[in-house]
Parts: C-alpha cells; sequence; structure tokens
C-alpha cells in the first residue's frame, strides 16, 4: 500500500514550489535552518498578503524546516516528503481498518481507494497540503493506539494522546478526534479492557488536550478565531446570515461527494465567484445538500448494527468533515479539495467495505472491476500531478474548471508575469477584477503591468481612480510613483514614494524605490542610504540587497558588493541573482575561479537569464579563451539581444579570428544600430573602418 501511494506521486519531486507554497515554504526565513523551530511553536502559520494571522500549525511548519536542513532546499526533497507521508497515511489507515473490523479484503480496497484518488493531490502535490497528511497521519496512529492496548491500557491512552497533540500541532481540523473516539465506541463498543468509567476518563483526557492546544493557540494567536478577518473574496459566506451559512454548507457537502464519486475535473481553487451562496431554502443546491445530509443520518441509522463498517465510514466522514464545512462557521475557504484530505479516509472506508460485501458472491467480477477503477483514478491523479508542475500550469488549468474565481485570474495574471508576458497578466488581471471589482492586489499588479507594457499614463490613471477607493493605500501611492517613475516624471514619483511612507513609515518598498529613482538621478549616496534602510525594514527580501550589491558594483566597490551578495546567498542559496552578483564583484576583484564557480552556479538555478553568460563570455574573453566567450556571449544575446557591449566585444573576437570578418562587421554594425555610449560609439567606428581597409585589429 505504501509502494503504490508513493509509485503515483513519483512524478511529483520534478514540480517547483507554487501558490501558498512560495509564502510558508520558499520565503519563510523561520525556516532556514533549524534555529528558528523554537519560534515557530509562537508564530503564527500564515501571514500572507489579505490574510489574517488565524492559523496555528507549528508542527507542519517544523517538519519544512528539517525537510530544508535535510536537503539542498530546493522544491524536490519537499515533494518526496509529502509522497512518503501520504504512503504513510494509506498504510495507517490499513491498520486501522484490520483492527477495528477484522476484514483484511475491505482494508486493502479502503487503503487503495486512499493512496490513489485524484482529489487528494492538492494536499500531497501542493506541498502546504502537508498540513492536512500529518494531521490525518497522527489522527490515525492515535485512533490505532487507541484501539490496541495490548501492553496495558495506560500506555496505549498516553500515546494515543500524544499522537492526538501532535495532530492539533499540525492542523486544527484534528480536533474532530473526542467526535471520533465516541463514534467509534457507539459502533464498536469500549476498547477491551476499559470500564465505562475509564473509558470516559480517556474521553476526558482528549478534551483535556484538546483545551492545552486552544489555550496555546489563543496565546499565540490573540484569538482562537478570527472569521470576522476572513477575505470576502476566499469566502463569501462571511458576510450571509447563519442559516443561509448553513445551507450553502449542506449544499456543498454534496459537491464534495461528487468529488469523491467522480474526479474529473479538479481546481485548485473555488474562491469568489466560482461558488455562490444558495439563494434561499427553494435553491435546488440546498435540497440536493440537505437530500445527502439526511441519505448520510438514515443510512447511519439504519445499519449501524448490520453493517457497522459501513456506518462508521460515514460517520467517520461526516464527523471529520463537520467542522470544515462552514456550518458551524465560516473556514478560511468556501471550498477546498484538500478539506476532503481526512474525511476521504470515512469515505474510502465504506466504499472499501461495500466492494468486501460484493466480493463475498462474484470475487473476480469484484476484482477486475476494483482493479479497472483503481487504475482509472491512478491515472487520473497521474495526471493531475503535472498541473501542479508551476503556477502557470497550475492556474491555467484551474481557469478551465473554475473561470468565475477571482483568485484564479489573479494568480495567473502572477504567473503570467512571471514568465515575461505581461499582455496575457494584463487580460487575467483585468477578468480578476471585472468578476470581484473590490480585490486590490489584482488593481495594483494591473497598473504595474501598464506600466511593465510602456503605459505609463495610462497606469497613472487607473492609480488614481483607484487612490479615490483606497485613499490610505501606501501601496497604490507606492506603485503610483512607480508609475510616474516610468515616464522620467521624478519629482511627482518621489512625492508618492514619500506619501506612501506617510502612510506606512515600514514600507520598504518605497524605500527601495525611492533607492532607484536616487540612482536614476546619479545620487549613489543616497541611492545606498534608501536601500540599506528598505533591507533595514524587510531583511528577508533579497531583490533590496541585490539592488545595493548592483549600486556598490557601479560605484567600483566590488569588496563591499561581494559582502552584500554574501548575505544574501546565505538567506537563499536557491536564487540566481545573488550568485550572478557575486560572481560579478569577484571577478572584479580578479578572483576568476571563483567568479566563475558563481556565475555557473546562478547559470544552473536560471538558465533562462542574459546576465551570467554575458559575465562568463566576459570571464572567457580575459582568459583568452575566444571560443568559449563567443559561445557565452552569443547565448546571451539569444535572449537579450540588445547589448551594444556584447556586439561590440563578439565584433573584436570575430576580428582577431581569421575568416570571421563578415561576423565582425555584422556585430560592429549592429552596435551601433543600438545608439551606444559615446565612447564606444568612437571606437567600434574606429575599428569598422579598420576592418573595412582590410586592417584586422587583434584581440583586445
Amino acid at each position: 500500500m505504501f509502494c503504490l501511494a508513493v509509485l503515483v506521486y513519483s512524478n511529483t519531486p520534478g514540480n517547483g514550489f507554487v501558490f501558498d507554497d512560495r509564502v510558508i515554504i520558499e520565503q519563510n526565513p523561520l525556516i532556514r535552518s533549524l534555529d528558528g523551530i523554537p519560534r515557530l511553536f509562537v508564530t503564527p502559520y500564515w501571514t500572507g498578503e489579505g490574510r489574517a494571522n488565524r492559523l496555528y500549525r507549528p508542527l507542519t511548519t517544523a517538519t519544512f524546516a528539517l525537510n530544508r536542513a535535510l536537503g539542498n532546499g530546493g522544491p524536490s526533497g519537499f515533494h518526496l516528503v509529502n509522497a512518503l507521508l501520504h504512503g504513510t497515511s494509506a498504510v495507517l489507515l490499513f491498520l486501522l481498518l484490520v483492527r477495528l473490523f477484522r476484514l483484511r479484503w475491505m482494508a486493502l480496497g479502503a487503503s487503495a481507494l486512499f493512496a490513489v484518488h485524484p482529489v487528494l493531490t492538492e494536499s500531497v502535490a501542493g506541498l502546504v497540503g502537508r498540513a492536512e497528511i500529518l494531521s490525518t497521519l497522527f489522527l490515525l496512529a492515535a485512533l490505532l493506539l487507541d484501539r490496541g492496548g495490548e501492553g496495558g491500557r495506560g500506555p496505549a491512552v498516553l500515546g494515543s494522546l500524544g499522537f492526538f497533540f501532535l495532530a492539533l500541532l499540525s492542523k486544527e481540523n484534528a480536533l474532530a478526534y473526542p467526535a471520533l473516539l465516541i463514534l467509534t465506541d457507539l459502533l464498536l463498543g469500549p476498547p477491551k479492557g476499559t470500564s465505562r468509567r475509564g473509558r470516559r476518563g480517556e474521553i476526558a483526557a482528549a478534551l483535556a488536550v484538546a483545551a492545552v492546544y486552544l489555550l496555546l493557540r489563543w496565546k499565540v494567536l490573540g484569538s482562537l478565531m478570527e472569521t470576522s478577518a476572513i477575505p470576502e473574496v476566499d469566502n463569501l459566506l462571511v458576510g450571509v446570515p447563519a442559516w443561509r451559512r448553513i445551507l450553502t454548507g449542506l449544499a456543498l457537502s454534496a459537491r464534495y461527494l461528487g468529488l469523491f464519486l467522480f474526479p474529473a475535473r479538479l481546481s485548485a481553487d473555488y474562491s469568489a465567484r466560482e461558488i455562490e451562496p444558495v439563494s434561499g431554502i427553494l435553491d435546488p443546491a440546498c435540497w440536493l445538500g440537505i437530500a445527502v445530509a439526511g441519505a448520510f443520518l438514515i443510512l447511519f441509522h439504519r445499519f449501524r448494527r448490520r453493517l457497522v463498517p459501513l456506518s462508521w465510514g460515514m460517520g467517520f466522514a461526516a464527523v471529520s468533515f463537520f467542522l470544515v464545512s462552514n456550518i458551524p462557521f465560516p473556514v478560511g475557504t468556501i471550498f477546498a479539495e484538500r478539506l476532503l484530505y481526512l474525511p476521504l479516509a470515512g469515505l474510502c472506508a465504506g466504499a472499501g467495505f461495500l466492494a468486501s460485501v460484493a466480493a463475498e458472491k462474484r470475487p473476480r467480477t469484484v476484482a477486475a472491476v476494483g482493479a479497472a477503477v483503481l487504475a482509472l483514478l491512478a491515472a487520473r491523479t497521474w495526471e493531475r500531478n503535472r498541473d501542479w508542475r508551476d503556477d502557470f500550469s497550475l492556474f491555467r488549468s484551474a481557469a478551465r474548471v473554475s473561470p468565475r474565481s477571482a483568485r484564479v485570474h489573479y494568480n495567473l495574471g502572477n504567473a503570467y508575469r512571471r514568465r515575461g508576458e505581461p499582455a496575457r497578466a494584463e487580460e487575467s488581471y483585468r477578468a480578476c477584477l471585472e468578476i470581484y471589482p473590490d480585490f486590490e492586489p489584482a488593481g495594483r499588479n494591473l497598473g504595474v503591468v501598464l506600466v511593465e507594457l510602456g503605459r505609463g499614463a495610462e497606469a497613472i490613471e487607473f492609480f488614481r481612480q483607484a487612490l479615490e477607493r483606497h485613499p490610505e493605500s501606501a501601496s497604490l501611492h507606492n506603485n503610483l510613483g512607480n508609475a510616474y517613475r516610468s515616464l522620467g516624471r521624478g519629482a511627482e514619483a518621489e512625492a508618492e514614494y514619500n506619501r506612501a511612507l506617510e502612510m506606512g513609515p515600514s514600507s520598504a518598498d518605497a524605500r527601495n524605490n525611492l533607492g532607484a529613482l536616487f540612482l536614476d538621478r546619479g545620487d549613489a549616496a543616497w541611492a545606498e542610504v534608501e536601500f540599506r534602510e528598505a533591507i533595514r525594514l524587510s531583511p528577508d527580501r533579497i531583490a533590496f540587497r541585490v539592488n545595493l550589491g548592483n549600486l556598490l558594483l557601479q560605484r567600483g566597490d566590488p569588496a563591499r558588493a561581494a559582502r552584500v551578495f554574501r548575505e544574501a546567498k546565505e538567506r537563499e542559496p536557491l536564487l540566481p541573482e545573488p550568485h550572478r552578483g557575486l560572481g560579478e564583484a569577484l571577478l572584479g576583484e580578479g578572483r576568476i575561479l571563483e567568479a566563475e564557480a558563481e556565475l555557473m552556479r546562478s547559470l544552473s538555478l536560471n538558465p533562462s537569464q542574459w546576465e551570467a553568460p554575458a559575465l562568463l563570455g566576459y570571464l572567457h574573453q580575459r582568459r583568452g579563451d575566444g571560443g568559449q566567450a563567443i559561445r557565452f556571449y552569443l547565448e546571451s544575446l539569444s535572449r537579450k539581444p540588445d547589448q551594444p557591449e556584447l556586439h561590440r566585444n563578439l565584433g573584436i573576437l570575430y576580428s582577431g579570428t581569421g575568416g570571421t570578418r563578415d561576423k565582425a562587421l555584422e556585430h560592429f554594425r549592429r552596435c551601433l544600430a543600438l545608439n551606444p555610449p559615446p565612447g564606444m560609439e568612437k571606437e567600434i567606428r574606429d575599428l569598422l573602418e579598420a576592418l573595412e581597409r582590410g586592417t584586422i585589429p587583434g584581440p583586445r
């Protein structure tokens, strides 16, 4: 069972960090070393844009720190661990069902279905889904120990309570555990060797563990829940009356069941306005949800004595789903496939039992059909894993399934920006704002894209309109400053950056942009002051350190630049920019071998960049290795052809190589067409004149 679960996810280690993985793992300073683990237990789980600090999952985050320490920090190690943990959960489900019901074929079918079911891909292929996996794994282990007791009730109870606490520290939905104990006792009786009074004490102990967790959560977060802080764009149910929320929760339970039965169309997001609250009691979706809930209750009651495994599976699914259903209170999302991870264990148990009953009469038919179903589900999971390869694949897929989700279009726009496709990003941001006009991050990014597209005047008008709706937004003032700067209106840009700092004195972005503005004016000293202040305000933003390092290189101070880039590299060893900057600084110090190693590392981390190949070309040109220099220069030009200096260097290299006079002329003429600086222009004209006279200069 373990091998089956790992096998079906064996194509995920090639995936990257996607969606929420970036904030929780890739950009999280607390997991960069094991020294940060103690702080995780007194720190909220999530502090991303637009999210309240309402989550407390320190054990999950601690496993990310361990993962990073044991690997190289890349995503492959995290994906491998998720697959291994999922396999462990499948094994524990098998062992638990065997212990509870002594039906090995039921346990085998249920755990196999759990191992390969496509609806669980969000929890396994999405790295932050580890919270679901760990919580389920520890809960299953707790139930398994609770129903053991071969070594005495004391150790079994202590072990189960310990696993319960670990489950709570992984994700809060583990609070369902005491209810699961009561459910299991109701159907199977208390564990052997336990009196009713003793059992009441054990359940009271479980409730005490839950109380300790809730107290710890309250101390760290300042409250048990922040339902009022849940963004409406994530869950439209936060703004509706309780009766309407409950009816919508019931309606969505039918949709979850549909995904269990037919997981063909899966999406990473269902936020506003992909799913709307039910309109009222006459809404067909409402009646479908009521029918599903009623059927569960009737079947559970009817079969609680005759078909105990079926009733247990249905009860397990219902109890574990209740807390995340939006019925008792709003949760962070209106609908999410990851929320099915724990309830699916119960649904699979029920399905496994029905298959085992059918197999008693027609074993070969059931075996053949079961194998075919598992094969189809495994194939769908394998295919779905590919959607989680990167943000672009994930949200392009989600846009087909959830075309009315504002967040899907917003994240697809972000993915297009990272791919260097600002026009497509603009389309996605506009689609997002058409669905949900008040989604400020999308409006802000749309303005940024307009600047990138050279439409600064349009961006200015857009940001002004946005500021009419959100006049206190420091971020909008900052981006309006960027729009002014793109049009060369430096004084107005500076005024907007200062307004951003008035509204948000800790705005590191505004400080960084002021530094860039001062650099545009040639005021390197003040630019350095602003860059250093940006770093002080946000020490984990690597881009700010890269900007400072680049400034120091421009000022002819490679030694200080090298120190800045080393600090950036230590914080984020898998980002290419610090390695590129350090390589350039070392090159400026004449440390050629070290520079080459850093530049090659940068290129390996981002093979599509143009900067590192250009520097490697220069490095080999200094070494006198013309062939390698030409190869790297051409590689850089293939990614950014408008570099006059590289055309100049290639012209010089080709002019010193027999039989390549025409190539030298081509690159010199291309250099002139790109309007090089006056000094370079005169040099190139002299070289062209010499070549045309037949006087071939030597390499420089």
